[in-house]
C-alpha cells in the first residue's frame, strides 16, 4: 500500500477489484475501509458512503467480528455527515462495543477523532481521546498522536490557547517521530492558532510553515475528482494560503 493519498485510494480500489473476483469478502473488507479512510480525508462524502453501505453488507454476510468496529465507525461518520448524530452516537457506541483487537481499537479510534474533527465537537473529542489513551495503554504511538491531536484540537476549539500549545506541541512531536504526516500537519495547524491567540507571531508563523510543508506533497497526488473537495477544507485553506 503505497504512502500517498492517491496511490493508497487506487491501490484500495484495485486491491476491492481483486478481492471479489476471488471471493475474498475479508480482503474486500480491508480494501472499503482503506479506500473510506482516503475518501474521508479528502472530503469525499458521496464515495465514502457508497463505500460505506457496500461494505457493511459484506461485513453482515460474512458474520462474525472481522474489522466490524472499523465498519461501524465508518457508518457512523456518514451517519453524522447525513446530520443523523443521534444515530452516529449509536454506531459509535456499537464500534465499541465490537473491537476484538488493538487494530480495531486504533483504526476506528482514528476515524471517530476524523468525524469528529469534522463537526468540530470538543467534547467528543475528549472522549475519543480518552478511550484511546485507555485502550491502547502507552503503546501504539501512531493512533496515540491522533488521541493527543484529538485533545489539542478540543482545547483549541474551547479557547484554551496555552493548552492548546503545549498539546499541539506534543502531538506535532510524536506524529512527526512515526512519519504520520495526516496528524502533523494538523497538530502543526493547532499549533500555529494557538500561538498566534498567545502573540507568538514568529512561532506561529513558523509552525504554519511547517504545516505547509508537511501537507504540500499530499496534494500533488489527490485524484483530480478529490483534490477541489480537499483544497476546500477549511484547515487546508488555512495552511495553503
Amino acid at each position: 500500500m503505497r504512502g500517498d493519498l492517491g496511490g493508497a485510494l487506487e491501490d484500495a480500489e484495485a486491491g476491492i477489484a481483486i478481492a471479489q473476483e476471488l471471493d475474498l469478502p475479508r480482503g474486500e473488507i480491508v480494501g472499503r475501509n482503506v479506500a473510506i479512510d482516503v475518501l474521508g480525508e479528502l472530503w469525499c462524502f458521496e464515495d465514502m458512503a457508497r463505500h460505506s453501505e457496500a461494505v457493511t453488507r459484506t461485513c453482515d454476510v460474512l458474520g462474525g467480528g472481522f474489522q466490524r468496529s472499523v465498519v461501524l465507525a465508518d457508518a457512523a461518520w456518514v451517519a453524522l455527515w447525513r446530520g443523523k448524530r443521534r444515530f452516529a452516537d449509536e454506531l459509535f457506541e456499537r464500534s465499541h462495543a465490537s473491537d476484538v483487537s488493538t487494530l480495531d481499537v486504533g483504526w476506528a479510534g482514528q476515524t471517530e477523532v476524523l468525524a469528529w474533527e469534522w463537526a468540530g465537537d470538543p467534547d467528543r473529542l475528549e472522549r475519543v481521546a480518552d478511550r484511546l489513551t485507555e485502550r491502547l495503554d502507552g503503546g501504539y504511538p501512531v493512533w496515540l498522536a491522533w488521541g493527543r491531536y484529538a485533545r489539542a484540537l478540543a482545547s483549541l476549539l474551547r479557547g484554551r490557547w496555552e493548552l492548546a500549545q503545549e498539546l499541539g506541541e506534543e502531538s506535532l512531536r510524536m506524529a512527526r517521530s512515526h512519519g504520520h504526516r495526516r496528524a502533523a500537519w494538523r497538530s502543526a495547524r493547532v499549533l500555529a492558532r494557538a500561538q498566534d491567540a498567545l502573540g507568538l507571531r514568529s512561532e506561529a508563523a513558523a509552525s504554519r510553515e511547517l504545516g505547509r510543508s508537511l501537507l504540500e506533497p499530499a496534494i500533488a497526488t489527490i485524484p483530480d475528482r478529490c483534490r477541489e473537495r480537499f483544497l476546500s477544507r477549511p484547515d487546508v485553506t488555512e495552511l495553503m494560503s
